[in-house]
Formats: C-alpha cells, structure tokens, sequence
C-alpha cells in the first residue's frame, strides 16, 4: 500500500552532500546531513537562521565567521550563529545533525 505521505525531495548543498528533513516544527528544523570527502564548501552568512550541528559521524574541519578553524569528529558539536558565514573541509566520510532556527516553515 502506498503511503498518503509525500516524501519532499531536498536540494543537495553539492554533489557530496545530501540532507533529509527529519523534524520541523514552528520554531526549529531538525536535518540529517550527509557529507563524503570533496574538498571545501563554503556556507553564505545566513541572518535569519542559527544552525547548531551535531557530528555524529566522521570528521570535519569547520570555520564560523573569523574564529580559526576547529577540526570536529563524531561527538562533538558546533554552533553557527545568524548572520555568519561557515566553511568546512570534510576529512572523513561524515553525517551530521543540524538543528536550524527558526524553522524555514517559519519564514
């Protein structure tokens, strides 16, 4: 039996990262990412949004706004506050979970 429930496709940030829509609610989108190693990717700054990451797999090395760069590994995690840019390097095959607010259903 099909389900009555439509599966929402989600552009994909490149072409080695996919993310799924897990939760949303008012206030907060909860996003499974998923990360192969490709070199660089560079996030614009974002006003409207706060975006706190949880790796729960593989390793990263990240950059928010001018901080020097935090090289993260399944386990840790890191916040990127509205209004600045992030950059991170995949080392290692990674999944993340993001925690965006508020919630694009929001907006």
């Amino acid at each position: 039996m099909a389900s009555k429930r439509q599966r929402r496709t989600h552009p994909k940030m490149s072409t080695t990262a996919a993310a799924r829509v897990m939760a949303r609610g008012r206030q907060i989108e909860l996003r499974l990412w998923e990360h192969d190693p490709a070199g660089q990717r560079d996030l614009e700054p974002d006003d409207a949004h706060e975006r706190v990451n949880y790796v729960q797999a593989g390793a990263l090395i990240v950059l928010i706004g001018d901080d020097p760069p935090l090289e993260v590994h399944a386990g840790d995690s890191y916040v990127v506050p509205a209004g600045l840019g992030c950059t991170f390097e995949v080392l290692e095959p990674a999944i993340l979970v993001e925690a965006i607010s508020p919630s694009h259903r929001s907006n």
